[in-house]
């Protein structure tokens, strides 16, 4: 009974093994394609912010054509009003020639009338009859009937002439209250189509923005996937590892930023003067490691980096890469994370080590190294910075 017992209490255990083994074997497979899922409908949300994206470009274009015929059409109007203004100005020195000579002929003929009437009432019949010979009145006669058509012709010629006077300022007027029209219109259509040019800028600049915010959010979520792959990865060669000893460092892998570029894992704060690490027997390392430094700003173990921080960061961000290398690893370029397997003085990961390392310029370098290490982190930090984003984006311990 007690061997029966016995098997039957290890083929629970056996079994609780397998469904705890099973389970945690789904939910890695549920972060995954959690994170797969996401990554699509992020892709999903991008492919439509840049469709409304087009679209709004389509609508812009369309109403910047409207107002470039618009423009044109208004400077045909300008070219049309400027032929108008030279007929209107020879109408108006037309008109001012007509007046000179109406007063001219109004003067003309006001003499005439008097003369005629003088002529009329100062020659008698008699004195026509009493000329020397019948030609001579007969002359007389004639030369007076000529100065009184004369005046007639003249009053006919003047008659014409106001006519004409009457015709042109009708002409003018009807002329300029045309041009006046059109250029009200044409005022108004173009008024109209810069309003809705603004509308589609604006609406084009939201877009824009709408579509770069997908497209940041598909890229980190990409990333998103590629951390969830690395993870189960990490936790399967754990599980392959030897039990670590209790009391080692912060326990498990800390977060991560996911977003562009290449991204380092690192630990959490330490609580204590001690590193967050432990200390395995990694590789030793290829540059010598500085002696404790005493009396700078940061722990002894920490400022005998500040000559090599300071030939790789830029002269600004010195005692920020310390304040990162005190919280990751208190100094010791040997710091290992048995759990996450992130080394050495910014804890680097295993994966992003082999690509970051050699885009830096110290590919084959041991993690360990503790120059390489640092040149590669100011590598990083300069990658994120030109990005437009924090140089410290990629670690957890901020400065």
């Amino acid at each position: 009974m007690r061997l029966l017992r016995a098997l039957s209490a290890a083929l629970v255990l056996t079994l609780s093994l397998v469904f705890v083994a099973d389970g945690q074997a789904t939910a890695r497979a549920a972060d995954v394609d959690g994170a797969e899922n996401e990554a699509d409908r992020a892709r999903r949300r991008a492919a439509q912010a840049d469709s409304l994206l087009s679209a709004a470009a389509s609508r812009r274009a369309g109403i910047e054509a409207e107002l470039a015929a618009s423009f044109v059409r208004l400077g045909e109007l300008n070219s049309q009003l400027s032929r108008v203004s030279v007929r209107l100005d020879d109408l108006r020195q037309a008109v001012e020639r007509a007046e000179t000579t109406l007063a001219g002929l109004s003067d003309d003929i006001a003499i005439q009338a008097v003369d005629a009437y003088v002529r009329a009432v100062t020659v008698s019949a008699a004195s026509v009859v009493g000329t020397s010979s019948a030609e001579s009145a007969i002359v007389a006669a004639t030369n007076l009937e000529a100065a009184i058509g004369s005046d007639k012709a003249a009053m006919a010629d003047l008659t014409i002439k106001r006519d004409q006077l009457e015709e042109l300022e009708q002409q003018f007027a009807a002329e300029r209250e045309e041009v006046a029209a059109i250029q009200a219109e044409v005022d108004a259509e173009t008024a109209k189509l810069e309003s809705l040019l603004a509308e589609a800028d604006q609406e084009l600049a939201d877009r824009a923005a709408e579509a770069i915010a997908a497209d940041a959010a598909y890229r980190a979520a990409l990333d998103a996937v590629d951390l969830a792959r690395a993870r189960q990865e990490e936790r399967e060669r754990q599980e392959q590892r030897p039990s670590a000893p209790a009391g080692t460092g912060d326990e498990g892998e800390a977060s991560t930023t996911a977003g562009e570029g290449p991204a380092a894992t690192v630990t959490a704060p330490p609580t204590t003067e001690a590193p967050p690490a432990t200390t395995a027997p990694p590789p030793s390392t290829t540059t010598p490691v500085p002696a404790p430094l005493v009396g700078g700003a940061f722990p002894p173990t920490v400022e005998r980096w500040r000559s090599v921080v300071a030939s790789h960061f830029p002269a600004s961000r010195v005692d920020a890469a310390l304040a990162v290398i005190q919280c990751e690893s208190n100094g010791d370029p040997n710091a290992y994370n048995p759990y996450s397997g992130a080394s050495g003085l910014f804890q680097f990961l295993p994966a992003t080590w082999a690509t970051v390392s050699e885009s830096a310029g110290f590919a084959g370098a041991s993690v360990f190294d503790g120059a390489a290490n640092i040149g590669t982190a100011a590598w990083l930090s300069s990658y994120y910075e030109g990005r437009g984003s924090d140089p410290w984006t990629p670690w957890t311990c901020r400065p």
